[in-house]
């Protein structure tokens, strides 16, 4: 998601000298459809795939259940064999790890992908970390369709199971947003192209400085300005940008966790336009290139196999 207005940064050296390769898969797949699903179906997809959670019946808004099952890193013998006529791809989480030598690299390009990370043009919801080692960009809730981007590294990769890794998962639900990710159909899912996909969906932001973010509210103060209404600006117009652009930083970093992140600055200018006014600001924060962290086109899981 970087724009063509900028030529994206690289990272410092200190973080791509840490990473030791990345790999990309899909990592679980909902199916729901109105009829119970067959044994021989169950047990050929649990052959063929990392586990299942379900069967089991979910509530719908007509007061009716679906049938709904969880395969975690199916292989490409458990997706063919889905009933496309009768059943539906209701969700899809599709997962990145980033390779390094020890858990330590990995938790140094956690932190330093979380700060920049931005989820969508518009972010609407927080970010929630918990415990210090999970954090959720956006929407986490399960019923409820949308996109959350999940970010841990405390855990070995699910690629190979002794090796320390940062692991990124996009996870997307309801028809529309896999209809626009091209998840929605059986076809779409075998042939994922993992690299276009991340190429997409990841945008990494610096934290812009507050003479930028003075400025953008001091450019919202003066369109308010009429012919009959004159506007006093406090401090001046220098003194102006670094004291209200320091006061949102502050404000950003007396967050929950006390963390500073890309993705909090654009979350309180779009909850807030009366700041610096509508728009896609997060698209005007410094890019910063995600060449280094994008995968293979191929599924690892099923290229091991």
């Amino acid at each position: 998601m970087e724009t063509s207005r900028q030529t994206p940064s690289s990272p410092p050296s200190e973080i791509l000298d840490r990473v030791r390769g990345t790999a990309a898969y899909i990592d679980s797949v909902e199916i729901q459809q109105a009829r119970f699903f067959r044994s021989d179906y169950i047990k050929h997809i649990r052959e063929n795939s990392g586990g299942t959670y379900g069967p089991s019946q979910k509530p719908t808004y007509e007061s009716r259940f679906v049938n709904s099952i969880y395969l975690h890193q199916p292989r490409p013998a458990a997706l063919e064999s889905m009933p496309e006529l009768t059943s539906a791809i209701t969700r899809v989480h599709v997962a990145l790890d980033v390779y390094t030598a020890n858990f330590r690299d990995a938790r140094r390009i956690h932190d330093y992908a979380e700060a920049r990370l931005v989820q969508d043009l518009t972010p609407r919801r927080e970010v929630r970390c918990f415990h210090g080692r999970t954090t959720y960009f956006d929407d986490s809730v399960e019923n409820r369709a949308g996109r959350c981007l999940v970010i841990y590294s405390h855990r070995p990769s699910k690629v190979s199971t002794d090796q320390p890794c940062c692991h990124l998962e996009l996870r997307l639900s309801g028809a529309d947003e896999l209809r626009a990710a091209g998840l929605r159909s059986l076809e779409g899912l075998l042939n994922l192209d993992l690299r276009a996909f991340f190429r997409r969906r990841l945008m990494l932001r610096e934290l812009p400085d507050e003479e930028w973010i003075g400025d953008r509210w001091l450019q919202r103060l003066l369109s308010r300005k009429t012919p009959d209404r004159s506007l006093v600006i406090p401090w001046g117009r220098s003194g102006c940008k670094a004291r209200v652009g320091s006061m949102i930083l502050r404000h950003i970093q007396s967050g929950r966790d006390g963390r500073t992140r890309a993705h909090d600055l654009a979350h309180l200018l779009a909850l807030h336009p009366e700041l610096a006014g509508t728009g896609y600001h997060c698209m005007h924060f410094p890019a910063v290139s995600t060449d280094w962290m994008l995968p293979d086109p191929i599924n690892a899981l099923w290229r091991a196999d």
